[in-house]
């Protein structure tokens, strides 16, 4: 029981903020009128009734939207996890591959294992700048090696071959039934696939042209007027990553499922 009112209010704060203090109001105004000793000027008697009853009427109006709303939707919710379990799988698959864009680079100029920095400080185009200017695409990629210890292949290989299987899990994200029916992610995945310049990089150097690395997401125009909607897109996919995972584990169907990189839990 505690833990659905404090799902509520979470997810209600505004409602939950104006009904707590319509309620306190009236709990204030019922004690008013029972008390004989609080002697109350005769002038506010017209604006506490009113007032009174205008918290009445914002109380059961949000009885009314628990019974008539949101009860509704946590049910609809509960129904469509599988659903969108499948979607977030793809997801976040697609992101696991994509990431690899720009930690690959940062785990090797760092000399670090993971990532210890919090997601907005690297999602920061001046950072990424920094880590993605000049980066040796032509060293060999510790990362596939360690899957296939028999080959070796060059960061600008690796990156292309986990570009191809982002678009693949973009696009079969994108025909998922939870996708057709959430405009923003089928949105952002179809710009993704079709519009972002990731594509346009890594295509261009797959043919052998020499191009600087950091043009991946438009971040060698910054300190100009520059479009960031590449990052902007990558950074979305991410926070709808984060918000399918905190619908996701409060279903006891889905405890196993893993949480995305990145993710902070949410107070």
């Amino acid at each position: 029981m505690i833990k659905a009112i404090k799902k509520f209010l979470n997810r209600n704060r505004n409602i939950s903020i104006i009904t707590i203090v319509a309620l306190f109001f009236c709990i204030v105004c019922s004690i008013l009128k029972c008390s004989k000793k609080i002697n109350v000027p005769y002038w506010l008697y017209p604006w506490g009734e009113l007032g009174y009853w205008i918290s009445i009427s914002i109380i059961a109006a949000t009885i009314f939207y628990v019974f008539q709303t949101y009860i509704p939707t946590l049910m609809a919710e509960n129904l469509n996890r599988p659903a969108m379990a499948i979607t977030y799988r793809k997801l976040q698959l697609l992101l696991v591959r994509l990431d690899d864009l720009i930690i690959e680079p940062y785990k090797k100029i760092k000399n670090a294992t993971e990532v210890d920095i919090s997601f907005d400080d690297f999602f920061n185009a001046s950072f990424l700048k920094s880590i993605l200017t000049n980066f040796d695409l032509s060293q060999n990629s510790p990362c596939h090696y360690m899957q296939h210890p028999e080959t070796c292949m060059s960061y600008k290989d690796y990156f292309i071959s986990q570009w191809n299987e982002a678009k693949t899990y973009a696009k079969d994200a994108l025909i998922t039934p939870y996708a057709q029916t959430n405009p923003e992610l089928s949105y952002q995945l179809e710009y993704l696939a079709s519009e972002n310049s990731i594509n346009m990089v890594l295509t261009f150097l797959q043919k052998g042209q020499n191009i600087e690395y950091s043009c991946i997401l438009g971040l060698n125009q910054l300190g100009d007027e520059v479009n960031t909607n590449n990052l902007e897109n990558i950074k979305v996919l991410h926070q709808i990553a984060f918000s399918l995972y905190d619908n996701l584990k409060e279903d006891k169907r889905l405890k196993n499922i893993y949480q995305p990189l990145f993710y902070t839990p949410r107070n």
